[in-house]
């Protein structure tokens, strides 16, 4: 029989989401692959988006939603400037080039915020207490599922952008 494996947290509702996230980046992570520095790097187009910096913005929105808004906590300066928070303007289309470093880097970003997702939700009981982001209410139950989809959409993404880099660089 294929099933998730639900973590163990308080609230069933927290966990299927916690389970739907996790099993959405074992996913795509195994579609991804191995990618070189340079593919990391890569940008079809100048400014534009590159897998090292999505998978920065994967980690930037989690920890924004899932610890500073749902949890109420401000991140540190140190992890804002590393996962270039501050330099992304995905509204703008701005997408900074990555850091150099292996992707083993980037997954190992990616998981101490998994980490503390889980960690501060873990306790969580109820999916309909709202947080507040600037000017609007948004329960618990949405910001996970806003997570969820929001990393399957970049997820996808960075296995196009490789497949485009591999296709163009034979």
């Amino acid at each position: 029989m294929v099933d998730i494996l639900l973590p163990e947290v308080a609230d069933g509702n927290v966990a299927l989401l916690l389970a739907a996230l996790d099993h959405g980046t074992r996913d795509w992570r195994k579609h991804l692959g191995d990618v070189s520095p340079a593919a990391l790097a890569w940008q079809p187009l100048p400014g534009g988006h590159s897998i090292g910096t999505i998978l920065l913005h994967m980690a930037d929105v989690e920890g924004y939603w899932l610890y500073e808004v749902a949890h109420g906590k401000s991140r540190s300066r140190e992890e804002l400037s590393t996962l270039l928070s501050e330099e992304t303007d995905q509204g703008a289309g701005q997408w900074p080039v990555p850091p150099e470093h292996p992707l083993e880097w980037f997954y190992r970003e990616q998981d101490v915020v998994r980490q503390r997702t889980l960690a501060v939700l873990e306790a969580v009981t109820g999916t309909t207490a709202t947080h507040e982001s600037p000017g609007t209410e948004f329960t618990l139950r949405w910001l996970l599922a806003h997570v969820v989809a929001h990393e399957s959409y970049h997820g996808g993404q960075a296995v196009l952008l490789h497949e485009m880099f591999k296709a163009g660089h034979r």
